[in-house]
């Protein structure tokens, strides 16, 4: 996919709009979700607004208009995006990929984003159409949308099985629903597909509250060592260990993340719960000690 962008990067430097927008195509048929385009260096499309600001506009030429569009977009200008992806679907609505670009700018600016990505899947029900889709829906608003949207990235994962981000999605709304084991599923699968996925977090913690000990330190672990610059895994170590009663690993790992986060009441609170039950397990093994009148040892 690098070699695509940068072959379609190359083109537009070339001026060649037609061979610019062929690239894009062929990249976006490689791609599931933006997170490619997105871990691009920001200078590239800063220079690729300053390119296309110079070509003058045509109402009835459709490559050129989707490319400017996408690179607005990719410059952060939802309404000149916008505005060029209406005019590409004016001239041919039989391609997916506006309506599909369309869909992912803000409500406020596309009121049809949700059409539109429903158009784009008509047009090409591709995996990264259907996950364009499935984030289209509220799903805090209404059930129905919840059953469309859980629907949608299965079908996504269907097409494509190594589809990390429609796992990762899923996973969080199977977590707003609290339904923890199929989060858990998903979030394993994400770190299945990309070991150093960021999904460890939420994997800690929905293991956590299926008090699953064990298991959640054990992927606390794995995340702070992929993610070690990351404070919060400093956090789910410190519960991680304190559920399993090794609160001397939790102080540690609580005031290293006081270290960061010295504000923090939550962690605050949790060190000294950890203290308190250190004390409290020398007092019961004190008391122990003297019902069996074993002074010395009391």
């Amino acid at each position: 996919m690098q070699r695509k962008f940068d072959t379609a990067n190359k083109k537009l430097e070339e001026g060649s709009i037609l061979e610019f927008y062929n690239s894009l195509v062929e990249l976006y048929g490689d791609m599931t979700c933006s997170c490619f385009l997105s871990k691009q260096e920001k200078s590239v499309y800063e220079k690729q607004l300053e390119l296309i600001e110079q070509i003058e506009d045509n109402s009835s030429d459709f490559e050129l208009n989707l490319v400017k569009s996408f690179v607005y977009l990719k410059n952060k200008k939802e309404k000149e995006g916008y505005l060029y992806l209406t005019n590409s679907i004016n001239i041919d609505n039989s391609k997916d990929l506006p309506y599909s670009l369309r869909a992912s700018i803000e409500p406020e600016i596309n009121p049809d984003y949700e059409e539109d990505a429903k158009n784009a899947v008509l047009l090409n029900p591709s995996a990264r159409n259907y996950f364009v889709l499935a984030n289209c829906f509220d799903y805090t608003k209404e059930s129905k949308d919840l059953e469309k949207t859980l629907i949608y990235f299965g079908k996504a994962v269907k097409l494509r099985p190594d589809f990390t981000c429609a796992y990762n999605n899923r996973a969080l709304l199977f977590e707003e629903l609290k339904d923890y084991k199929n989060a858990i599923e998903d979030y394993k699968k994400c770190i299945d597909l990309e070991e150093d996925h960021w999904a460890y977090y939420q994997l800690w913690y929905c293991l956590d509250e299926e008090k699953r000990y064990l298991e959640a330190l054990e992927y606390a672990k794995l995340g702070a060592s992929y993610h070690s610059n990351n404070i919060k895994y400093q956090f789910c170590l410190g519960v991680a260990n304190a559920r399993l009663e090794k609160y001397d690993e939790a102080i540690k790992h609580y005031q290293n993340c006081l270290k960061e986060r010295p504000e923090s009441e939550v962690v605050k609170s949790n060190l000294e719960i950890s203290k308190s039950k250190i004390i409290d397990k020398y007092l019961i093994e004190g008391k122990k000690h003297f019902d069996n009148r074993a002074y010395d040892d009391a």
